[in-house]
């Protein structure tokens, strides 16, 4: 839900700013003619004044437009564009050049000078915004999601744990334009923006209505065709990010798109999750084995096989990861080692990624609490383009987790610990 007090908070200046006062206020020069008044453009040079200011009315919120470019915006657009702030920090200059009270919590902590206490204070903000942009994103989900995990021999039941859902073309900025209470919608939308997930983009000036504010009108979605969502959340549960895998492969769009700043190398998918796992079977006296592998589907594919399982998001784990692995190991009883199973890709990229994988993982277990082997699914490396390409595809016929079990526990598995082990 919105926060309230930032919420009224823009709603009153909204309601009682003087656009034309605030341009002046700005260092902007106004031009009056008819009643109207006018300023040089801020998003193009000219020389003579383009950019119309529209004052507030009954039915609409104090604005600008410029008829030249389509330049388009609220007095916050305004104030972030010509003093170089983040939505934010617009508010908080506008609350304080027109004395209003700073109440809420997200305005106090842009004030903190710390640059510490300020990343702290966007990277919240950002987490705010996943959170209700995933919101946004689960209203898309059924049937388009219900098909696709059918096609990709997928249970319900996986995609609802991994929280799967569909972004359609603009999902968010439609649902901000859509939204009838102003301070809630400009709100998300500089939360959304803060966040990465919407873009600013160029309209042609025919495109936008001058007379009426429409906030989004010069917004897309960062993820700009219809996608699966996967939510990537940290081993504490925090939602740092999004992956987006396109639904139709045929098109030329990149497989997949990941949130801005997204620290993928930092990171391990479902590790949370993997946790749980691993320790619950050494509750049930099982052996505690975890495998680690490179994508998103592959961590889901031996999930739903009842395995504990992470992905590196790319070809070999980094040391960042390696060490959540670690942490993973140290979260069991000390006299029990965890065992770590690297099933990446079973092309040459894969084979290079799993001793490179090894490697980190030796390199930070100081105390010995892994043991490591790779599961690589041939035997002969003439058989290599026969078998399947990654854990997904090699696990997707395989229904009962015992069956994938006893499959992988089976399978050849490569030890690589001891040439490799630190000597």
């Amino acid at each position: 839900m919105p926060n309230n007090e930032i919420t009224q908070l823009i709603d009153k200046l909204a309601n009682s700013v003087d656009i034309e006062e605030l341009a002046q206020r700005l260092g902007l020069s106004i031009k009056r003619s008819g009643g109207a008044a006018s300023t040089l453009c801020i998003d193009h040079n000219e020389e003579n004044p383009s950019m119309r200011l529209y004052p507030r009315s009954n039915s609409d919120k104090p604005h600008y437009h410029c008829y030249v470019c389509g330049a388009h915006g609220d007095i916050f657009t305004l104030v972030q564009k010509v003093n170089g702030l983040d939505f934010i920090e617009s508010v908080k200059w506008l609350a304080s050049v027109y004395g209003y009270k700073q109440t809420t919590s997200a305005t106090k902590k842009r004030s903190v000078v710390s640059e510490k206490k300020k990343a702290q204070s966007i990277e919240a903000i950002n987490h705010t915004a996943f959170e209700k942009a995933l919101n946004i994103f689960k209203e898309n989900s059924p049937p388009i999601l219900i098909k696709w995990l059918k096609k990709r021999e997928l249970q319900t039941s996986t995609g609802n744990s991994a929280e799967l859902c569909v972004t359609t073309k603009n999902s968010l900025v439609n649902h901000v334009i859509n939204s009838k209470n102003y301070g809630e919608s400009r709100e998300l939308l500089g939360q959304l923006e803060s966040a990465g997930l919407i873009r600013s983009q160029y309209t042609e000036p025919s495109n936008v209505s001058s007379t009426h504010l429409d906030i989004g009108a010069r917004y897309r979605d960062f993820f700009y065709d219809t996608r699966i969502i996967f939510p990537i959340r940290d081993i504490t549960n925090l939602l740092i990010g999004f992956a987006a895998r396109k639904i139709d492969d045929s098109s030329q769009t990149p497989k997949y798109l990941y949130s801005p700043g997204l620290p993928k190398s930092q990171i391990l998918y479902r590790a949370r999750e993997a946790s749980l796992k691993i320790n619950e079977f050494v509750s049930n006296g099982d052996v505690p084995i975890l495998y680690v592998c490179e994508g998103l589907l592959d961590a889901l594919r031996l999930e739903s096989l009842g395995l504990a399982a992470v992905a590196v998001l790319g070809s070999r784990a980094s040391d960042n990861q390696a060490k959540i692995v670690i942490h993973l190991a140290k979260t069991l009883p000390e006299i029990t080692p965890l065992q770590v199973r690297i099933f990446l890709d079973t092309d040459s990229a894969g084979l290079k990624g799993a001793a490179s994988t090894i490697q980190a993982l030796l390199k930070h277990d100081a105390e010995r609490r892994l043991e490591l082997a790779f599961v690589w699914p041939t035997t002969s490396h003439e058989d290599l383009e026969k078998i399947a390409k990654d854990p997904d595809e090699f696990l997707k016929k395989v229904t009962p987790p015992t069956t994938a079990k006893d499959l992988l526990d089976t399978h050849p598995l490569r030890s690589c610990s001891i040439n490799l082990r630190k000597t």
